[in-house]
């Protein structure tokens, strides 16, 4: 009895790997679900209706920037985009004006075309 353990012991590693080739050969082939895109995600996870941005402006004599908040809406996020560019171009509000705060983006005719 002694050597037909031995003879198994031996054939052990050769029993384990075709036990594991037929195990492989037994699983479902069906194909796995094609992964979304990074695009298909950002889409899935948009939610329309308003929401808070943040929009920068400085102070000229200290070089401070700060964010300020801004509720903006939008049904896709190219229009929530647009609403917080519209909203940085619009500069700051009148309390945040008078407080020294004015926005880096120069006023001029090309810029409130765009």
């Amino acid at each position: 009895m002694p050597r037909r353990v031995a003879a198994i012991g031996r054939f052990a590693p050769v029993l384990m790997a075709l036990g594991l080739a037929l195990g492989v050969a037994a699983c479902d082939r069906s194909e796995s679900p094609r992964r979304p895109t990074l695009a298909e995600q950002r889409r899935a996870g948009f939610r329309a209706g308003p929401r808070d941005v943040m929009v920068y402006f400085a102070r000229p004599e200290s070089c401070a920037v700060s964010g300020f908040a801004r509720r903006v809406d939008g049904d896709t996020p190219v229009a929530v985009v647009r609403a917080t560019l519209d909203s940085l171009l619009a500069g700051p509000h009148d309390d945040e004006r008078a407080a020294g705060w004015i926005s880096a983006i120069p006023d001029t005719a090309e810029t409130r075309r765009h």
